[in-house]
């Protein structure tokens, strides 16, 4: 301030200092660009801000881009214009993402900058399929095969060989299947025992380890001839009021059941009942007396057997 007389004088007053409040923040930074290198070193830079009262730098971290809370990573506030972070060794995410703030002298905030995305260095290896079966059919093994649940696989490698031999790879099944899978195998010899194994490849080339081994025998059906049950036999049990048929017959290394075949009183036999997993039966349903007479038919999923020879037995109340 000033103050002047009538003869013109000015005397001024003592200077006083005053400072101008900022409340416009800075812009966010841009050209943000990041590496990472094997053992999860990240290095982050970005040019200096042009804005002459920017005092420093903020950096974040999140696992998922669009989360709303980003970890901050600095501790204050950073000078330069560099950051280096260190990723975790083992973690089952894939990518990570970067954000900065840049800071005035004023304590004014820019808002974040576009998030920066960084590969991890993949240390996990795949979670371990499944062979859930190999079953035989005419012509093949049909394999029922559990892929990995790891979400980042992108190959499944089926292999086989005979007990004493090596590993030979059948095929491989490209992406990452959500629904289990089933294969069949049908380059095989007949009576011939193979055992399978199945591994899973992710993104980073790391291999999961070798499913639980699963064997089985191929036999060509269509080599054999299906032998008729043999033996019938047919026994009245007084007491029960039933009668009792047992036969013989080698189960087969595939799915099978019999059917049995009954006639009463001179009638011709025909199909009346079918069983699975014995050879036995016990007939209670017995209309009538007089002499029931019993054979058997072994049926294989694409052939059968001839019918056995007839057993006879006497029915009384």
């Amino acid at each position: 301030m000033a103050v002047v007389d009538t003869a013109g004088n000015v005397a001024y007053s003592a200077p006083i200092t005053a400072m101008i409040e900022d409340r416009t923040p800075p812009i966010a930074p841009k050209g943000i660009r990041a590496k990472v290198d094997t053992s999860g070193i990240v290095t982050i830079q970005w040019p200096n801000s042009p804005e002459s009262d920017v005092l420093g730098y903020k950096v974040y971290r999140s696992y998922e881009q669009d989360n709303e809370y980003y970890e901050q990573r600095t501790i204050g506030i950073l000078a330069d214009s560099m950051f280096v972070d260190t990723l975790p060794s083992r973690t089952l995410t894939r990518q990570a993402f970067y954000k900065i703030i840049a800071v005035d002298f004023s304590n004014n905030h820019s808002g974040f900058s576009a998030p920066i995305t960084v590969a991890l260095p993949d240390k996990v290896p795949p979670a371990t399929p499944i062979i859930q079966a190999a079953l035989v059919e005419n012509h093949a093994i049909r394999l029922r095969l559990i892929p990995s649940l790891s979400d980042d696989v992108v190959e499944h490698t089926l292999y086989r060989r005979e007990p004493t031999g090596v590993w030979r790879e059948i095929t491989k099944i490209p992406g990452h299947p959500t629904a289990n899978l089933v294969v069949l195998d049908s380059a095989l010899t007949h009576e011939q025992t193979y055992e399978y194994s199945l591994v899973a490849r992710d993104w980073g080339g790391l291999q999961s380890e070798r499913s639980f081994v699963v064997s089985a025998q191929y036999i060509d059906l269509r080599k054999l001839v299906v032998a008729a049950p043999s033996g019938l036999k047919a026994v009245y049990d007084p007491k029960q009021k039933q009668i009792r048929i047992e036969w013989v017959c080698k189960p087969p290394e595939t799915m099978y059941h019999y059917l049995i075949y009954r006639g009463i009183n001179g009638e011709a036999i025909s199909t009346y009942k079918q069983v699975r997993g014995t050879n036995t039966f016990t007939d209670t349903a017995l209309p009538t007396e007089g002499v029931y007479e019993y054979a058997v038919r072994l049926v294989l999923p694409e052939d059968q057997s001839k019918l056995s020879e007839t057993g006879k037995v006497t029915y009384r109340k």
